[in-house]
């Protein structure tokens, strides 16, 4: 009986998946939230982020949140530990245009705005800034930056003459290539389901997915909510949503179903990123049909074992 009340427990856990958020209030304190039930919990205190900028990065296989303080002559980076809740810092010396996190090589990677804008790797615990290739992009557009972990491609928008451009940094060979946006877009987020990077057009409440090699901008859906909290979009390409704040809910576009959801929080939502809880649900499907096949497999056993 053990067996099956175990087999009936792992059945149920299918249709279960996480889908947390982490994000920084106007007050600088750091929550993490449920972003389908709005159950919500404070992580650090006031203070640890202040000065920070829209600037910011997450670690999700760690659950590290990082931020930057961009204040002159003081510089710095900024580490919330999701798990403890500790906050560190560490001084660089130039704060990036934009920021991702490499998990290959287990740092920050962004764009310099020196005369050669180039692309550097940042140590979070030390701050030490490796140059990694110079792109000398005379115009680079912000915020519209995406980064692809498994092939190493930093994605960012900048202007060349009259048209606006999408560039393609491969970490991995030291190539950059570039496409004409066909259409005004910021992008966000990678979706390696479709090798696209998603974000907002014109107007902003229009999802769009834009092609890197080709330039092209294909509307997705749009959604009723018009206001937005500054530096708030974001991207989870396990769950295929994008989400942003407005006001003191955070919206939900899911790109699997094109329906838009919101919850309602405490506190409006700032520097939003997918928490690291966050399970794939066709990696959570397989393990457990994995342990439900071995609960059957005892289940029989068991009851062959009663005859």
């Amino acid at each position: 009986m053990r067996f099956l009340t175990l087999a009936a427990v792992l059945l149920s856990a299918l249709t279960l998946s996480g889908e947390t958020l982490v994000g920084v209030t106007g007050t600088n304190d750091v929550w993490v939230f449920d972003a389908v039930t709005g159950a919500s919990h404070f992580v650090a205190p006031t203070g640890q982020l202040a000065g920070v900028s829209g600037l910011r990065a997450m670690d999700r296989a760690g659950r590290r949140f990082f931020a930057f303080d961009p204040t002159s002559g003081s510089e710095r980076i900024i580490t919330v530990d999701l798990n403890s809740g500790a906050v560190s810092s560490a001084s660089i010396a130039s704060v990036p245009l934009f920021a991702r996190y490499d998990p290959s090589i287990g740092k920050v990677v962004g764009l310099l705005s020196d005369p050669a804008r180039t692309i550097v790797s940042i140590d979070p615990v030390t701050g030490t800034i490796t140059p990694l290739m110079a792109t000398n992009v005379a115009s680079p557009s912000l915020p519209s930056a995406a980064f692809d972990p498994a092939t190493r491609r930093l994605f960012f928008e900048g202007t060349t003459g009259p048209s606006d451009q999408v560039y393609t940094a491969d970490l991995t060979n030291n190539t950059l290539t570039q496409a004409t946006l066909a259409a005004p877009a910021i992008f966000r987020g990678y979706d390696p389901l479709t090798n696209r990077l998603i974000g907002t057009g014109t107007p902003a409440a229009q999802l769009v997915a834009v092609d890197p090699a080709s330039g092209s901008v294909q509307p997705l859906f749009s959604t009723s909510f018009m206001t937005r909290n500054g530096e708030s979009d974001t991207f989870d390409p396990t769950t295929r949503a994008y989400f942003f704040g407005s006001g003191f809910q955070v919206v939900r576009m899911d790109l699997n179903t094109s329906t838009t959801t919101s919850v309602t929080l405490p506190v409006q939502m700032f520097l939003l990123e997918p928490d690291g809880a966050n399970v794939s649900l066709p990696a959570l499907s397989t393990m457990m049909l994995m342990l439900l096949a071995g609960a059957l497999a005892l289940t029989g056993l068991f009851i062959t074992s009663r005859r």
